[in-house]
């Protein structure tokens, strides 16, 4: 899951707790519309659908719902950033790699220089002892 799907998820999951605030504020109308809003997100995302805490029934109730999708995009987020950390490891590894070549590259033309300069000042002798 990407980090743009990730927030796109966590936008959804809180616009559906903003319904069910103002429906638990409406005399409880169309709860069973914002459960099932909740439960088709917990599905999408992975999180559980069952109740984790003592309750008659074994469906979770809004807020277990809410709490399950929330950790589940923790979950993902975490994911997420150990799959950028390790591409960024990568990025890092080539780009020593790249450094120490181009160090190399570096010293051979500086040795090529001085084999120049050490030349020249030779031909410069030989050429006042020929005179």
């Amino acid at each position: 899951m990407t980090h743009e799907n990730i927030e796109a998820y966590r936008k959804r999951l809180q616009e559906i707790l903003e319904k069910y605030e103002v429906a638990s504020k409406d005399n409880n109308t169309g709860l069973g519309q914002i459960r099932g809003e909740l439960a088709t997100l917990a599905r999408e995302v992975g999180a559980s659908q069952q109740a984790l805490w003592a309750t008659t029934d074994k469906d979770a109730t809004v807020s277990e719902l809410a709490h399950n999708v929330h950790q589940a995009l923790q979950t993902a987020s975490m994911i997420d950033a150990c799959r950028t950390a390790a591409i960024n490891v990568d990025v890092a590894k080539q780009a020593q790699r790249d450094a120490s070549r181009s160090q190399k590259y570096a010293f051979g033309s500086m040795l090529a220089a001085w084999c120049a300069v050490l030349v020249s000042i030779a031909v410069a002798y030989i050429m006042v002892a020929m005179k």
